[in-house]
C-alpha cells in the first residue's frame, strides 16, 4: 500500500497513457528503472525483494538489471531475486563474480513426493549441475533402483527412464564441458577461444560418444517398436553404463590438461640464443 512519487509522462500534444505505447518489456524496464531510482534514495539499507523482474525483457536490458541489481548488494543492501530465467541467474551470477560480491543461490524444487516448495541449500539446479556433480546424483539413482523391489512395475520402468534421461543429458553436457572444454556452452554470452588449446577430438571420442548415446538413448523413454519391446535393464547394467561414462570424463579432464600444458609453449615465441 505504498505511495509512488514518480509519473512518467511522454512529452507530446495530446500524451497518451504510457502503457498504450510501450510493450511489455519496456514497460517493465521502465517500471524497474524508477523503482531503482527510487530505492537508491532510501536512507539506510534495507533490503529489495523482486521476483522474476526480467520477464519480457531483452538480452541487453536483462544484463543491464543483473548489473544494476549487484551494484544495489555491493553497496552493503541486502538484494533477494526469484527468477525462473536460468540466463538471468548467470548473468547475476557473473556480475557478482566479477564485483566480487557475495552471493548465495538457492534452488525451490519438488520433493520425492511431488512436494512443492523445497529449498535445495546453496544448490544449482539440474540444468546448471556440472557433469561431476551429475554424475554423483546418477549413482545416488543407481544405488536406490538397487535395492530390493519388483522389476516388472511400472514404477520401476518408468524410474529407469528418468535415470537413463538424465544419464543421456550427462553424455550432452559431457562433450559441452569436457570434450570441447566449454568453448561454447550454455548460458555463455561469448566463446571461450582460449580454451581451444584444451580441445582434441578424435575419431575415437566420435565412436564413443556415438555408441553411448545409441545406448542411453535406447532405455530414456522413446516408444520402441513393437517387434522390439525390451525390459529395463538390471542395476548391474546401469553401473555398467554410467561407468563408461565416468571413466570417459576421467580421461577427459586428463587429456585435456596435457593438452593444456602442452599448447601453452605455443602462446609465447621461442626463446633466441646468442651465437
Amino acid at each position: 500500500h505504498g505511495v509512488s512519487y514518480v509519473r512518467i509522462v511522454l512529452n507530446a500534444p495530446a500524451a497518451p497513457r504510457i502503457r498504450e505505447v510501450l510493450s511489455d518489456g519496456e514497460y517493465r524496464g521502465l517500471a524497474l528503472a524508477c523503482f531503482l531510482a527510487e530505492a537508491s534514495e532510501v536512507p539506510g539499507h534495507s533490503g529489495v525483494v523482486v521476483d522474476d523482474p526480467v520477464s519480457s525483457l531483452d538480452h541487453l536490458r536483462t544484463e543491464r538489471v543483473a548489473k544494476r541489481l549487484v551494484r544495489e548488494a555491493a553497496t552493503g543492501r541486502q538484494v533477494i531475486v526469484f527468477t525462473h530465467d536460468l540466463v538471468f541467474s548467470q548473468a547475476l551470477r557473473t556480475q557478482a563474480a566479477a564485483t566480487q560480491t557475495a552471493l548465495i543461490t538457492h534452488w525451490l524444487r519438488r520433493g520425492p513426493d511431488g512436494q512443492p516448495g523445497l529449498v535445495g541449500d546453496r544448490e544449482d539446479p539440474w540444468q546448471l549441475k556440472k557433469v561431476r556433480e551429475r554424475l554423483g546424483m546418477l549413482r545416488a539413482s543407481r544405488d536406490r533402483l538397487a535395492r530390493p523391489q519388483d522389476r516388472t512395475a511400472d514404477s520401476y520402468r518408468q524410474a529407469v527412464e528418468v535415470f537413463y534421461a538424465d544419464l543421456r543429458q550427462t553424455w550432452e553436457r559431457l562433450v559441452e564441458e569436457l570434450l570441447l572444454n566449454s568453448v561454447v556452452s550454455r548460458f555463455q554470452a561469448g566463446v571461450a577461444t582460449q580454451s581451444l588449446k584444451g580441445v582434441a577430438v578424435e575419431d575415437d571420442d566420435y565412436a564413443q560418444v556415438f555408441h553411448a548415446m545409441r545406448r542411453v538413448s535406447t532405455f530414456s523413454g522413446h516408444d520402441a517398436a513393437v517387434g522390439r519391446q525390451i525390459g529395463p535393464p538390471s542395476p548391474e547394467e546401469m553401473a555398467d553404463d554410467l561407468a563408461i561414462a565416468e571413466r570417459y570424463a576421467t580421461a577427459l579432464n586428463a587429456r585435456r590438461d596435457g593438452l593444456e600444458r602442452r599448447r601453452r609453449t605455443r602462446e609465447d615465441p621461442p626463446v633466441g640464443e646468442i651465437a
